[in-house]
């Protein structure tokens, strides 16, 4: 016997007898809890099905308002009936189900715990399910005993746990694009140096495709001596200087000689040739 033809007969039982104010108020609000679910799977119909548009309406949301049913509500309405359809198991009566497991919870709560993860919603509405918050299990005996305002603070928890591991989720997957972009710019540089390895290979054949290495050399070679003529210029050595320091900068003057007599033995070709 479902929940609800209990939930009837409890009515008729009290009817007998004369109710209390409070009685009477907190038995008319469960029979509305348990009507109410009665239509949440028909709004979620009526809006995918566009059965809303055989009735003659132009939009789901006019046939909201010819209800004098809020649109927020309507969509809280089919959110709920989403989880649910996805929590139930095949084949099951879903209104003996949704009666027994899911309108007893009342409509506050069934707001609230809408908002869990599709995971920790379908562990606790499963079998022996539980849901961990801070250390602590809850069941689904746990939130029926609640208030509507202790379930509302247990959901907090819930979602701050759910916005901690979104923000590490969010900075591991920023750095994952971060790593690819740099990954993507050094293929594509690879691609564009093979492509015109391949095209100086092409016009001069094999092995030029070195030429560019070699210009690129060359190149860096011309800054370094550039360089160093720029800090030997910066430091405005006079003849007045310590000796210590002229002998540095006459060291460095020979090295830089050096360096030119051995670029000439073995490159001076090259200044034959080209002049």
């Amino acid at each position: 016997m479902s929940n609800l033809i209990k939930n009837n007969m409890a009515l008729e039982k009290t009817q007998q007898r004369k109710l209390t104010i409070d009685e009477e108020a907190e038995l008319i609000d469960k029979q509305w809890d348990f009507s109410r679910f009665a239509t949440i799977f028909l709004t979620k119909r009526i809006h995918d099905d566009k059965i809303w548009e055989r009735l003659g309406y132009s939009g789901f949301r006019e046939w909201v308002e010819s209800k004098l049913y809020g649109k927020s509500q309507a969509y809280k309405d089919i959110k709920i009936a989403s989880k649910i359809m996805a929590v139930l198991p095949q084949g099951e009566d879903r209104s003996v189900h949704l009666v027994d497991t899911f309108a007893e919870l009342g409509k506050k709560k069934m707001e609230i715990l809408v908002d869990l993860s599709d995971p920790d919603f379908k562990e606790l509405f499963s079998e022996n399910g539980q849901i961990t918050v801070n250390g602590n299990n809850f069941d689904l005996q746990d939130i029926r005993d609640m208030s509507i305002r202790a379930a509302a603070a247990e959901l907090k928890k819930v979602k701050s746990k759910y916005s901690g591991e979104t923000a590490v989720l969010n900075e591991k997957l920023k750095k994952a694009l971060s790593e690819r972009k740099t990954l993507e710019a050094e293929l594509t540089e690879r691609d564009e140096k093979v492509a015109r390895a391949r095209e100086l290979e092409r016009m001069y054949g094999k092995g030029a495709s070195k030429i560019e290495d070699k210009y690129k050399l060359i190149a860096d070679a011309k800054m370094h001596i550039s360089m160093a003529q720029q800090a030997a210029v910066k430091s405005a050595l006079v003849n007045t200087d310590p000796v210590g320091v002229q002998r540095e900068m006459a060291g460095l003057i020979r090295t830089m000689d050096e360096y030119r007599q051995r670029l000439v033995l073995m490159f001076g070709f090259v200044v034959e040739a080209v002049e």
